[in-house]
């Protein structure tokens, strides 16, 4: 199942790749408003495929033991920097405040699994929060050694029977309808956490949010 799905999401990445650039210019080309509607929406069912590839691609690569974590000394406010650009517009779209609290701590990771990692909270944040927003702060713990980083949300929470089965592959909650994921973001962060020896933890209240 692991070579299959690293083989086909890798496959499929170079022909999705060219869809997506062929229908974006026939969006910039198109005259008629109801033409460049249709391809609006093809392009956003485009951008979705894309991102479901590269979930599957990574989770697999986790899966394989394919992916070797590289801990160096980095300044956690660039992770934060870099997560704010491809995020806020996701949350202004949905009318949210994505805020992150500045901070000049230094921690010891692998730059790519811990920003993947905490863009996919966020990401997560994002999709199940319909009113209010999302916070991702950090504070040092009581040993002085460790950061806890959280990430918050106003969302619909999740039930206490419901928060283990949440890190699983393919699990989503509430309206499944509604969503263009698969399942895979928290699978990502807790296979990416377990590589990293970094502990995953938790919170959560039905109807008032969560704190990743």
């Amino acid at each position: 199942k692991t070579r299959f799905l690293a083989s086909a999401s890798h496959d499929l990445r170079q022909p999705m790749a060219a869809v997506g650039l062929l229908v974006g210019l026939a969006r910039d080309n198109a005259r008629a408003p109801e033409m460049r509607q249709i391809l609006e929406k093809a392009d956003e069912s485009v951008v979705a495929m894309e991102a479901l590839l590269t979930g599957l691609l990574d989770l697999s690569r986790l899966e394989s033991g394919s992916v070797v974590a590289r801990p160096q000394a980095l300044r956690l406010q660039q992770i934060f920097d870099a997560i704010a650009v491809h995020e806020s517009p996701l949350a202004a779209r949905k009318g949210l405040r994505l805020r992150f609290r500045p901070t000049s701590a230094w921690v010891v990771s692998d730059p790519m699994l811990l920003e993947r990692s905490v863009r996919n909270l966020v990401s997560n944040a994002i999709r199940y929060t319909e009113r209010g927003g999302v916070l991702v702060g950090a504070r040092r713990r009581s040993d002085g050694q460790q950061l806890l980083i959280e990430v918050w949300d106003t969302g619909m929470g999740i039930p206490v029977d419901d928060q283990a089965a949440v890190f699983d592959e393919f699990v989503q909650l509430g309206d499944t309808t509604r969503s263009q994921g698969l399942g895979l973001g928290l699978a990502i962060v807790r296979r990416s956490a377990d590589l990293l020896g970094h502990r995953l933890g938790l919170r959560s209240v039905p109807g008032r949010g969560s704190c990743f």
